[in-house]
Formats: structure tokens, C-alpha cells, sequence
């Protein structure tokens, strides 16, 4: 059981790399707390095999919570659910 977890581990931070979602939050001057993978939910709807708790710098202009790599790439556009929609 250890050995497979460890596989299913290593094949999660795989998947993360090849997104390079990392980088792209990087370059963009996008901060986070944390950043963790797990395997999407059914109703998660994205192309990858992945997605990510996120807990961002600055919470009084973004949202916390699970998201898709698509949903992190429109928050470096300033688009979408992170962003937090002003008053």
C-alpha cells in the first residue's frame, strides 16, 4: 500500500509540473500561502488531471479554495473566481 501511494505521489507531482502552473502564477507576481494538488472531484470541470487548494496572499482581493489549472490561469488574466469582484 505504501509503495502504491508513493507512486500515485510522484505521478500527482508529475502531472503538476507538466501543467506549469507554477511558473505561469510566477512570472505573473501571483503569491500564495499554498498551492496543493489532489486529483480533481467529479465537479471539477477541466482538461487536466489535477487541481489545487488554494490559499493566496492578499485575501482581501482573492478567493480562497479549490480550483482548476484553467480557473488559476484566468486569475493571472484578473478573470474569474479568485479575483474577488469589487463593491
Amino acid at each position: 500500500m505504501w509503495e502504491d501511494g508513493d507512486k500515485e505521489l510522484a505521478k500527482l507531482y508529475k502531472d503538476v509540473e507538466e501543467t506549469g502552473i507554477k511558473k505561469k502564477l510566477e512570472n505573473a507576481n501571483l503569491r500564495y500561502y499554498a498551492l496543493s494538488p489532489s486529483r480533481p472531484n467529479k465537479n471539477m470541470k477541466t482538461k487536466y488531471n489535477v487541481m489545487f487548494w488554494l490559499n493566496p496572499q492578499q485575501q482581501d482581493i482573492h478567493n480562497y479554495g479549490y480550483f482548476s489549472v484553467e480557473q488559476l490561469e484566468e486569475w493571472i488574466e484578473g478573470k474569474g473566481p479568485i479575483p474577488k469582484k469589487k463593491k
